[in-house]
């Protein structure tokens, strides 16, 4: 968001409004706006990738990813992702909810995880090696 600090993000699922005319940030329910990590990652020389550059901001408690901005070959802002995470204190972690991804070249986007219908997360699932071999997968998938 142009004008913005790079060290506010949209997280715990709160979001912000925009700056007032006196540079206070408005948002919803307080957002705090606390620091992130800020990861820059850029394709390697000769390496082949949809993406040239990648800017990851992460939450400093969490190290939860929250926001990514998604640059193309010609280092034009293509694409940008939010994540909205809440907290599960009986986990205890932070976990994503919501998850939106923008494509601001088409003008298209898709939001996932609207899960406030669905049961709650289990976070105690036993799971064993071997769910996740080939034929494993190859069982469950669908075409």
């Amino acid at each position: 968001m142009p004008g913005l600090p790079d060290d506010l993000v949209v997280t715990n699922g709160l979001v912000i409004f925009g700056a007032c005319d006196s540079g206070v940030l408005l948002c919803v329910d307080g957002a705090t706006g606390q620091p992130v990590w800020v990861v820059d990652a850029t394709l390697k020389e000769g390496a082949r990738h949809i993406y040239k550059r990648r800017v990851f901001y992460l939450d400093e408690d969490s190290y939860q990813i929250v926001l990514i901005d998604h640059y193309d070959g010609r280092e034009q802002l293509w694409r940008v992702s939010e994540c909205h995470s809440i907290n599960y204190y009986d986990v205890p972690t932070t976990w994503s909810t919501i998850e939106a991804h923008y494509d601001l070249q088409s003008g298209r986007y898709v939001a996932q995880g609207f899960d406030n219908t669905m049961p709650v997360n289990t976070f105690n699932v036993e799971m064993q090696a071997a769910q996740f071999t080939p034929q494993a997968l190859r069982t469950r998938g669908k075409r």
